[in-house]
């Protein structure tokens, strides 16, 4: 679907548009409920479907990659494109309230108050501080309660790998309801995608976990 499409029409969850869309509940159970229910951290399926078609639009289009430096890279590019074009980056301030125009409220660490005017303002928040800034009209909070996540990264020697490929693993038998539990929904060899991300003759481990152990250390 194009963008102006996924927009126009009535929102649902990710579970009854697969569904409707005649998937099999293998297929959903097997792949879409870890690998969606990773990135968004709703194994249930209750994920707004336009967010789902936004982000699985994006993957399809666009080559997955890891900046060889790391995720730091990324923001330095960005600061560094600012500041060619003679823009200013102000830390330390915070955002109070977005205005029409648009205008944006600020305030500074000592509490000076000041209205700006930008061309665009992009909101890069979780759900409660974006609807705090744009109004409870204009986002919709996530369905369900909160599930707790965690990533963890483990150091290998090379030549245990069960795989060279560049691939993520999927849980193809992650329960729907986790929440209370803890449950392994992906893992994937970061090396294997960017092989600065370990030693000559190790690999790096990644594993995005659903749900917390009450001991951290359990989760390992």
């Amino acid at each position: 679907r194009s963008s102006g499409d996924t927009a126009a029409r009535d929102d649902q969850t990710v579970l009854s548009l697969l569904e409707e869309a005649g998937l099999s509940s293998e297929i959903i159970n097997r792949f879409f409920r870890p690998f969606v229910g990773g990135i968004f951290f709703d194994p249930e399926l209750q994920t707004s479907a336009r967010a789902f078609d936004f982000v699985f639009a994006s993957i399809a289009k666009g080559d997955n990659c890891l900046p060889s430096r790391g995720i730091g890279a990324v923001s330095a590019q960005l600061e560094l494109a600012v500041r060619q074009r003679g823009s200013r980056i102000s830390l330390g301030h915070a955002a109070v309230r977005l205005l029409p125009g648009p205008q944006l409220e600020v305030t500074s660490g000592n509490g000076v108050q000041a209205l700006r005017s930008p061309s665009a303002v992009v909101v890069a928040t979780d759900a409660l501080a974006a609807r705090e800034l744009l109004g409870p009209e204009a986002l919709e909070l996530p369905r369900g309660p909160p599930v707790a996540t965690a990533c963890l990264y483990f150091s290998l020697p090379e030549a245990d790998l069960p795989t060279r490929d560049p691939v993520l693993l999927l849980n193809g038998e992650l329960p729907a309801g986790v929440y209370g539990t803890t449950a392994l929904a992906s893992a994937t060899f970061l090396s294997n995608i960017a092989p600065s991300y370990a030693p000559p003759g190790r690999a790096l481990l990644s594993c995005t976990l659903l749900g917390l152990p009450a001991e951290p250390d359990d989760a390992a």
